[in-house]
């Protein structure tokens, strides 16, 4: 095939493949590559970057044809690299703000995008190797970029690549920040278009709406003054708008502007009339979700279902750095928000914010949320929605707590003055959080600070809350703080502090300790055995349960059939859970009572996936932090009455609250942890959780329990929440924005997560 007529086929196919990588000419070894944004500007120009003669070949000199490259089986070059061309519909979504291609990204399989193939490319070019004069490359990023986005304009295209220049910055994120910020590139990004070009449509024909006011012009990247329309300052304007940042527009929500004419109805919907709705882009307006089915035109109304849960799709939120309130957090401002920018680009539908005791409530009753204000009035201007944790323990001493944040001084003071922290077999107090005791003792200094009237912990949590609340009022009722978890111990999570990773030593995969050995959680225990008429005995903790990091054969009483199976240990398991449930039951009623049911802000309760020794029939890592299952208490468990679901009977103590069932460990594959060593089993655990949930009617969401980014651990999200009634799924939250998650390839499969996620049936 001649040069010029591969050429040809080449810019053919690059002209949706690419999003805007940098350009490496050929792939081969010690080949010399050009910038992409050098060669864009250059082809938006007229001129070129090198001679016309110049070719690249594999040593670098002149005139001479790279040798062509054997291909092996299953898609892969003669390196084995595979499939992993950087103009992929994946890695096209990688290119934001914060993330661009490096410069030596190359062009696989002789230059063919291995995108379009499906593994083998067309016969007319398969097997071919190109050699590329630098001005042909120019041409190319050209084509790839007007018609990327939407059949681009010579003109338009030239005057991005000129301003982008002159703002002294770097090249490639400035002309980038100037093509994502047109309109019909905001609708394809929000996910209401299948396409660049069905944007385009939708935009020119009139269905979107801008600040109320119709806008049709795909270029435009304001909002315009509507007294200009139709006229030559409108259009100047436009022309103009087209080289604004993206922050100049808000994607916050979407309504019915309109009946759309019939001779366009089926062709923007791409022939689904159900879903042909105009959309709309109003900064004031709740976060809505558009598909088929999801939102309808009655008499001019708009049925929207909320963001947060109710449908088919499943909305992606993120988890903030922990630092994130502190006066010096490790990511500048500046990244920060470049970050939550791309975010919202990327399609999230929010994210998660710990709001720490330690730091907003630094003396008693003087509460700081001025942080936490100023973060949702960011993310209410960028379209994204914010979970508000209200953190009731400590950050630091467990896995993955990059920083440390304790508690307030005024309340550790007093809780260590009167023993009421966790406090396990050897009597070391656990600052992390209070103990379940102090749910009803008033040793907690009031508001006034008057030593006469001292609050309860249960008290001082429904304050907090409260004063959140009184402050956030504006927000909450403008849709963009739409969530508030309840911390209800260590990491925020209803559960014993069992496993403590910093001062208890504890180590994985062991089994924890029963942490009731303050004294008045054994006045407790011993009570409940004088009020059942059984021995003083059982009104002691179990003394043979082992250490922190023991195995449950190491541990008399976690034997397949040790004291945990006999009616003396079945006592204390059912007393230590109970303990468990009331502390969350009493704490819930307190904060409903000043976040009613059926308001614009959730409530949700997270679960730790404790998924190790859960093969095991004494399930002893979920028995030492109070989700206990039992068997039948009959001959070997399979006769008699007495069975306890654990998670069932937090599903049902989440529904006589009305809040979320949020679990853990949703990204991982049972057979990629120690099975034989620690007896893993996340899948049947999150398959349990799943349908205690979906039993009791609670809305189901999901964390990851560790920080995964690859594409192993979506699918396995994908996977859980597949199981989860479509009705019941309110929301995946992503541990932790970072560093990790914005590197390229990260990046790419976040965002092609999100949108899987959205679109999960």
């Amino acid at each position: 095939m001649p040069v010029n007529i591969q050429l040809k086929t080449l810019r053919r196919l690059f002209g949706v493949a690419s999003f805007f990588p940098q350009y490496a000419a050929l792939r081969s070894n010690g080949r010399r590559a050009a910038p992409a944004a050098a060669s864009a500007a250059a082809a938006a120009d007229g001129t070129s970057p090198a001679g016309d003669g110049e070719q690249l070949s594999s040593d670098g000199g002149r005139g001479q044809r790279p040798p062509p490259r054997r291909r092996r089986r299953g898609g892969q070059d003669g390196d084995g690299d595979g499939d992993d061309s950087p103009w992929s519909a994946a890695a096209a979504q990688q290119t934001t703000l914060l993330d661009r291609p490096s410069a030596t990204s190359a062009l696989p399989r002789g230059g063919i995008p291995t995108a379009f193939f499906s593994g083998v490319p067309p016969r007319a070019v398969r097997g071919k190797t190109v050699s590329l004069t630098l001005s042909h490359a120019a041409l190319l990023e050209k084509q790839k970029l007007k018609v990327y986005y939407g059949c681009l304009r010579d003109g338009t295209l030239s005057r991005a690549v000129e301003s982008a220049r002159c703002e002294r910055i770097d090249v490639d994120a400035a002309l980038l920040r100037r093509l994502e910020a047109r309109l019909a590139t905001v609708v394809y990004r929000t996910g209401w278009a299948g396409s660049l070009m069905t944007a385009r449509q939708w935009v020119s024909h009139g269905h979107i709406t801008v600040n109320g006011a119709v806008a049709d012009v795909p270029g435009m990247a304001q909002p315009r003054d509507p007294r200009q329309r139709g006229s030559a300052a409108a259009a100047a304007s436009d022309r103009a708008s087209c080289l604004l940042p993206p922050s100049t527009l808000s994607a916050a929500g979407l309504g019915h502007c309109g009946p759309r004419p019939a001779s366009c109805a089926s062709a923007c919907s791409g022939g689904n009339t159900s879903a042909a709705h105009s959309r709309t882009l109003m900064p004031d307006a709740d976060l809505l979700v558009s598909s088929a089915g999801s939102s309808c035109h009655n008499g001019g109304e708009t049925a929207a279902m909320p963001l947060t849960g109710g449908g088919s799709g499943v909305p992606v939120f993120v988890m903030l750095p922990l630092d994130t309130l502190l006066d010096s957090p490790a990511m500048p401002a500046a990244e920060f928000d470049a970050a939550l920018v791309a975010l919202a680009a990327a399609g999230a539908a929010g994210v998660m914010l710990d709001v720490w005791w330690g730091l907003c409530e630094p003396s008693p009753g003087v509460y700081d949320f001025s942080r936490v204000i100023a973060l949702a009035t960011r993310c209410a201007d960028l379209g994204l929605a914010v979970q508000a944790t209200m953190s009731f323990h400590q950050c630091g001493g467990n896995i993955g707590d990059s920083v440390t944040i304790p508690l307030p001084d005024w309340v550790l003071t007093a809780a260590t003055r009167e023993g009421l922290l966790f406090t396990d077999a050897a009597g070391w107090a656990n600052p992390e959080c209070l103990s379940l005791a102090a749910d009803h003792v008033a040793f907690l200094p009031s508001a006034k600070g008057d030593d006469d009237a001292p609050r309860t912990a249960v008290q001082a949590y429904a304050a907090y809350v409260q004063a959140f609340v009184d402050v956030t009022a504006e927000l909450i009722t403008a849709g963009v703080i739409t969530e508030l978890q309840v911390g209800l111990g260590p990491c925020g999570e209803l559960r014993y502090p069992s496993y403590p990773a910093g001062g208890g030593g504890w180590v994985f995969p062991g089994i924890g300790e029963f942490v009731c050995h303050d004294t008045r959680m054994r006045a407790s225990l011993a009570a409940a055995a004088a009020d059942g008429g059984h021995p003083s005995d059982w009104g002691v903790p179990p003394t043979d349960a082992g250490s922190y990091n023991d195995t449950p054969w190491a541990a008399p009483f976690f034997h397949r059939f040790g004291g945990w199976r006999s009616p003396r240990g079945r006592f204390f398991l059912t007393w230590y859970a109970d303990a468990l449930l009331r502390h969350g039951d009493d704490v819930l009623l307190a904060i409903r009572g000043v976040v009613p049911a059926g308001g614009r802000l959730a409530l949700a309760v997270k679960v730790s996936g404790i998924h190790w020794w859960r093969m095991t029939a004494s399930r002893a890592a979920e028995a030492t932090s109070g989700y206990v299952s039992l068997p039948r208490d009959g001959w070997f468990g399979l006769t008699g009455g007495g069975a306890v679901d654990a998670y069932a009977r937090l599903a049902t103590l989440f529904h006589r609250h009305g809040v979320v069932f949020d679990f853990t460990c949703l990204e991982m594959w049972t057979w990629a942890q120690p099975v034989w060593a620690a007896r893993c089993e996340p899948e049947r655990l999150v398959r349990d959780a799943v349908d205690a949930a979906a039993a009791a009617g609670v809305p189901f969401a999901g964390e990851n329990a560790l920080e995964r980014y690859d594409e192993a651990a979506y699918r396995q999200v994908e996977k859980a929440f597949k199981r989860v009634p479509a009705e019941g799924r309110y929301g995946f939250t992503l541990l932790r924005l970072g560093p990790a998650l914005r590197e390229a390839p990260h990046w790419a499969e976040f965002c092609a997560f999100v949108k899987r996620m959205r679109a999960l049936a």
